[in-house]
């Protein structure tokens, strides 16, 4: 299924939505992101954590596409990449890490950067998740 029809947040009809603001996302995505090597995230995730910001700030949010373009305005040098099994794959930001001070740091992605460390040798520690062959 697809993201926006996973997620819809619970407002009360008393709440107005100021409209979507490029400057506000883009602060948010430094303030909460950051390039780094070898990092992979899914892009399903990363729009979820967005619409959780336009929640908590009451800001509409846009579409998928168009906030995948706003991530390509404050990140141009990061790359996507399909990973997953025939039939089971979705796309991925190669190249953008959650940061440490970021409220979605969490235990999760935690662990995911530790099993992507467990399986490299020491030459490969660099990166953090190996995409499938």
């Amino acid at each position: 299924e697809d993201v926006e029809t996973l997620y819809t947040p619970q407002r009360k009809s008393t709440d107005i939505l100021r409209p979507h603001s490029t400057h506000a996302t883009i602060k948010w995505l430094n303030e909460n992101y950051l390039l780094e090597d070898g990092v992979c995230l899914p892009r399903s995730t990363i729009y979820e954590h967005y619409l959780d910001f336009c929640e908590r700030e009451l800001i509409q949010p846009v579409n998928a596409a168009s906030f995948g373009k706003i991530i390509r305005q404050q990140f141009p040098s990061l790359t996507t990449r399909r990973l997953g099994t025939r039939g089971q794959s979705k796309y991925h930001y190669f190249g953008l890490g959650i940061k440490q001070s970021s409220r979605y740091y969490t235990h999760d992605y935690i662990e995911k950067l530790n099993q992507g460390d467990r399986k490299k040798t020491p030459d490969t520690k660099k990166s953090s998740f190996h995409e499938k062959p």
